[in-house]
């Protein structure tokens, strides 16, 4: 069991090292990149588009993160990238607000068992996060209401018709986020996301909703890349 964990964590941190440098060959030559992440977090935590973010500088990144707390551990991570956009918005089909939840940030003083990642965790499905926390951490669960819209909306309010890549990470809400991006007027060279909560369905239906777009998708552990043919 103990050499399995060791495995898995040098598979993770292998991932870590190597997704960037996939993600960057696959945008090799395009010298304003144009970036979308959803679900940005503090900008640094397990992200791998950290670096191709920092140099980047005459590109532009829209980077939107709902929860609060790491909204603003964001802004400061890229403080001194004038090229980076910051929304404080959850990515929905309709314009609005929703219900986001999340564990305090503090919760792993009173439960040290919980992952190192859990504050990288939050999701519109309550009980993903509760789960996580059980009946010992149910007073850590935080519920924020957050404006939403979609994709499509998001690019209208600031001009912006073209993308080169797309990196989503929404524990699970994935698939709904990229159901509100335009593929039918812009298609970016490279669309991340993570696969590892969805259904087999949705797990299928979001490959063949790719491939339909002109995508060969890759499988990088729990999420997928997907590079424009």
């Amino acid at each position: 069991m103990k050499s399995l964990s060791l495995s898995s964590k040098l598979l993770s941190q292998l991932k870590k090292w190597l997704m960037p440098i996939r993600i960057s060959y696959a945008l090799r030559g395009i010298k304003k990149i144009v970036i979308i992440e959803v679900g940005a977090n503090d900008g640094k935590t397990g992200d791998p588009l950290y670096e191709i973010i920092k140099r980047n500088p005459e590109g532009c990144a829209i980077l939107i993160e709902p929860i609060p707390y790491l909204f603003n551990q964001l802004k400061q991570t890229y403080s001194d990238c004038d090229h980076c956009i910051f929304e404080n918005i959850g990515i929905a089909a309709e314009s609005g607000e929703m219900s986001i939840f999340y564990a305090d940030a503090n919760a792993r003083l009173s439960m040290p068992e919980l992952p190192h990642y859990f504050k990288e965790l939050a999701s519109f499905d309550r009980s993903r996060i509760s789960n996580l926390l059980g009946e010992k951490g149910k007073e850590f669960l935080c519920e924020e209401l957050v404006k939403t819209m979609p994709l499509k909306a998001l690019m209208n309010h600031h001009s912006i018709n073209h993308v080169d890549l797309l990196q989503v990470d929404t524990e699970g809400y994935d698939f709904e986020v990229l159901k509100t991006f335009p593929f039918d007027t812009t298609r970016p060279q490279v669309v991340c996301f993570e696969h590892c909560h969805f259904t087999s369905d949705d797990r299928s239906a979001s490959r063949q909703m790719m491939a339909q777009n002109g995508y060969h998708v890759e499988q990088w552990g729990k999420d997928f890349i997907c590079i424009k043919r």
